[in-house]
C-alpha cells in the first residue's frame, strides 16, 4: 500500500507533483485552521506538509499514530510542538536558509527605500505633484553609512555582503557567534551596535524581544530601524512612540502582530505613516524561493519515507 502525504493549506503543485511521481498518495486540506479535518486525515498519514498557519499541537501529533515526517514549507516552525514530535521520533523539516537570498534582497530594498524616500516620491507623483529637492525629502546616500545587524545567520550574512558592495560599514551582534564570519564585519555588543549604527536591521531567529524601549533610546534620532525577524522581536509600541516623538528617522516592518484582513497596526497612525515602509511578511515570498523550497523539502520528505 502506498504511503500517504497530507498537504495542509497553500502547498505548491510542484511539491504535489513530485510526491505523486515518487508513487505516494496525496491528500489536500485547503483550510489550515480545520483542526478536526487535519486530525482525521493524520490518522493514516505518513507525512504532513504545511506552512506557518498549520498548527500541530501535542494532541494532534499524539493522535497521528502513523506519522513519520512533519515538513514546514517556511522558516517559522512555531506552529509545531517540536518536543512531542521528537518524543515520537518524527522527523521535522523546515525551509530554514532556503529563502535567505529573498529576505536579504528585500531588506536592502527597504534600506534604499527609507534613505532615498522612494515611497514618498512615488505617492507625490501619482498624485500629480512634482517636487525635486533632496532638502524637501531629507534623502540620504546609502554609501558610507554604518549598518548594524542583529542576528548574523544566513540572512544576516547575506545582508552584510550586500552592504559591503554599497560601501557601508557593517557591525553585528549575535551571542551565538564567537567570531566574525569575515574580517569586513565587526562583532560588537548590542549597546554599541545601537549607538553607532545609522541603520539597524533585525534578523534574529527568536520571538523574544531584543529591541525594546530602552534599546531604541540608545539609537540616534537620525537612525532607521528595520524588523525582518518576528513581530515580537521589536517592541512595536515603543518603536511607534519613538517615531512619533522624532527619536528615530524612520522604520521598515515586514512582520506584524496581526497578519490578517483588515490590517491593523500602530504604524498606520497619521503622524508616523510617512516615516514607515510596511511590507506584508513577504521577505521570503518570491517565485524563486517558493520553487526552491518546494523542490528541496519535497525531496527530503521523499528520501525519508523511502528509507
Amino acid at each position: 500500500m502506498s504511503k500517504k502525504i497530507l498537504l495542509v493549506g497553500n502547498i505548491s503543485n510542484l511539491a504535489e507533483n513530485l510526491f505523486l511521481e515518487a508513487g505516494f498518495n496525496v491528500e489536500r486540506i485547503k483550510d489550515a485552521s480545520d483542526r478536526d479535518a487535519i486530525i482525521r486525515s493524520l490518522i493514516t498519514a505518513d507525512a504532513v506538509c504545511g506552512r506557518t498557519a498549520m498548527q500541530l499541537d501535542r494532541g494532534v501529533i499524539e493522535n497521528a499514530t502513523n506519522l513519520k515526517v512533519i515538513a514546514v514549507f517556511s522558516v517559522n516552525t512555531s506552529g509545531v510542538n517540536v518536543d512531542t514530535a521528537k518524543e515520537k521520533d518524527i522527523e521535522i523539516f523546515s525551509a530554514a536558509g532556503l529563502s535567505a537570498v529573498s529576505v536579504a534582497e528585500l531588506t536592502f530594498g527597504l534600506i534604499v527605500a527609507l534613505l532615498r524616500k522612494i515611497p514618498q516620491q512615488d505617492s507625490r507623483l501619482k498624485a500629480g505633484k512634482w517636487r525635486k529637492s533632496a532638502a524637501n525629502d531629507n534623502a540620504h546616500e546609502v554609501a558610507g553609512k554604518t549598518l548594524g545587524i542583529i542576528g548574523m545567520g544566513d540572512i544576516g550574512q547575506k545582508v552584510a555582503k550586500i552592504a559591503r558592495v554599497f560601501d557601508m560599514q557593517v557591525l553585528f551582534f549575535d551571542p551565538f557567534l564567537e567570531k566574525s564570519p569575515s574580517t569586513e564585519f565587526k562583532k560588537v555588543n548590542k549597546e554599541e551596535l545601537l549607538k553607532d549604527s545609522d541603520i539597524v536591521t533585525v534578523h534574529a531567529a527568536t520571538g523574544d524581544e531584543l529591541v525594546g524601549e530602552s534599546d531604541i533610546k540608545l539609537m540616534s534620532n537620525s537612525a532607521y530601524l528595520i524588523n525582518m525577524a518576528r513581530s515580537t522581536t521589536v517592541n512595536a509600541s515603543a518603536l511607534a512612540s519613538a517615531l512619533e516623538s522624532n527619536q528615530l528617522a524612520g522604520a521598515a516592518i515586514d512582520v506584524h502582530d496581526k497578519e490578517r484582513d483588515p490590517f491593523e497596526s500602530v504604524f498606520l497612525k497619521e503622524k508616523i505613516k510617512d516615516k514607515v515602509v510596511l511590507t506584508n511578511h513577504s521577505g521570503g515570498e518570491t517565485l524563486e524561493a517558493r520553487e526552491r523550497i518546494s523542490k528541496v523539502i519535497a525531496r527530503r520528505v521523499i528520501d525519508c519515507l523511502q528509507q
